[in-house]
């Protein structure tokens, strides 16, 4: 099981990592390049607000993502009390499609609305990636 800080390091890689994929593709595209670039933010940030460590948002210690959200933070209480460690939290697609929707519900919801529904599926692919550094390290780190 690695640490928190471990877990850090790792998601900031991994996002630059998958920026410097998304970006291989953008040959002499400005648009694509802006891609590559919102790929990385959008896939470092998910590592460290979004973490599937969330779950541990109950508990006093809390986590590192917990403490990011300051004083928001105690918006993620509820979901600590209905995840238990290294449970559905910590699967791959379900994992990340609850913290999606409940983390990120008023971007889902206005997706929603205004037919820009392509924006969470990109930002859920950021989170997958993320997630799955994250489950790697947790289970085989």
């Amino acid at each position: 099981m690695a640490s928190g800080k471990t877990h850090d390091r790792a998601s900031k890689w991994v996002a630059i990592a998958a920026g410097s994929i998304v970006g291989s593709l953008c040959v002499d595209n400005d648009q694509l390049v802006v891609l590559a670039t919102v790929t990385t933010l959008v896939t470092w940030a998910w590592g460290l607000f979004l973490s599937p460590d969330l779950d541990l948002a109950e508990s006093p210690r809390g986590c590192n993502a917990k403490r990011r959200w300051g004083l928001l933070s105690a918006y993620w209480v509820p979901y600590g009390k209905a995840f238990k460690h290294r449970g559905m939290s910590h699967w791959l697609i379900v994992g990340t499609a609850t913290r999606l929707v409940y983390g990120l519900w008023p971007l889902v919801l206005w997706a929603w609305e205004t037919g820009s529904m392509e924006i969470v599926w990109f930002v859920f692919a950021c989170g997958c990636v993320s997630d799955a550094t994250h489950l790697v390290l947790d289970y085989w780190g």
